[in-house]
């Protein structure tokens, strides 16, 4: 058994990698700043903070079934 250790971030060492791991960081902010634009709209449109508990539940019933 090696007991040599291995850099932590040695995977950003390879490439596919790299681009996979920062296109899944863009991908989330993105659908985390969508969410907070529809909630914005909603509440600008009906200032009902109500409306925004609905927008949440229906964000997370997807995962929740």
């Amino acid at each position: 058994m090696s007991t040599a250790r291995r850099h932590p971030l040695g995977a950003l060492g390879y490439p596919d990698f790299s681009r996979f791991l920062f296109a899944r960081f863009f991908s989330t902010l993105a659908v985390q700043m969508q969410s907070v634009a529809v909630g914005w709209q909603v509440y600008a449109i009906t200032h009902d903070p109500l409306d925004l508990g609905f927008i949440g539940l229906a964000q997370f019933m997807p995962f929740l079934c």
